[in-house]
Parts: structure tokens; C-alpha cells; sequence
């Protein structure tokens, strides 16, 4: 088994012991690579509507991923679409309406968090896993 993989078990091992899955309904389809950007966007134009960080889950790997909640509570899936139905997900945590304007640094700080919980420095400076969700 490669290190990449092992570090997905572990996370997902993490992620399914600690964290409900949440139902998400598909919203828009986007389908591009700033999902933290249409999540904000979407926010700004919608009365009401959170940010959420996520992770979801397909095939075994994880993935850091932003979505909203509307004002009835409901999940929303503002950059994958119809895919949401195909996806396990768990809310990390809401995001401030403060930070929105630093949603990039949010999500970088995030991905920073989550490597050095789940590498040690052997992962990350010989193997040169840069990245872990």
C-alpha cells in the first residue's frame, strides 16, 4: 500500500468515527476547482446562507470541500451538482461571515492542518506529500 493511500484510510477512518454524515442536495453544478469561491459567491447572493467546510468521501479518498446550508437547515451542493448524490459528507465547521474575504486563506490554512495531523516530517520532506485532502 503507497503512503498516500494509507494517509486516505487514516482520514477516512478519523473522518467516519467523529462526524456524522450529512445528507447534501445538489444546487448548482459548477463543476471546477474552486469550490470555496462558489460557496462564498453563492452566500453573498442568497439571503440567509452559510458557508460550511466539508469533507467528502468518494472511493475512498477524502477531499476538503466547501458547501452551504440555507435558512431551512438544508446542505447544499454549490460546485458538483447532481454528484452530491454519489458522495459521503461531513461538515467540519461553518465559516465566519468575517472570513469570507479570506476564503482562500481558510482553505489553505485547512489543508495545512490536516496534512501535518495526518504526516510526519519523514512524509513531508523526503516523500514530498504536499497535500493530503
Amino acid at each position: 500500500m503507497k503512503y498516500k493511500d494509507r494517509i486516505n484510510k487514516r482520514i477516512c477512518e478519523f473522518i467516519r468515527s467523529r462526524y456524522a454524515m450529512v445528507d447534501v442536495k445538489p444546487e448548482a453544478g459548477l463543476f471546477n476547482y474552486r469550490c470555496y469561491f462558489n460557496a462564498v459567491e453563492y452566500a453573498s447572493l442568497n439571503k440567509n446562507v452559510a458557508v460550511l467546510e466539508a469533507i467528502y468521501i468518494e472511493d475512498g479518498h477524502p477531499t476538503l470541500h466547501y458547501i452551504n446550508r440555507n435558512s431551512k437547515g438544508e446542505l447544499l451542493e454549490t460546485t458538483l451538482g447532481y454528484r452530491a448524490k454519489d458522495l459521503e459528507y461531513y461538515v467540519i465547521r461553518e465559516i465566519h461571515k468575517s472570513d469570507y474575504k479570506r476564503i482562500c486563506g481558510e482553505f489553505d490554512n485547512s489543508l495545512d492542518s490536516w496534512r501535518h495531523q495526518f504526516t510526519n516530517w519523514f512524509e513531508r520532506k523526503i516523500i514530498g506529500i504536499e497535500r493530503v485532502l
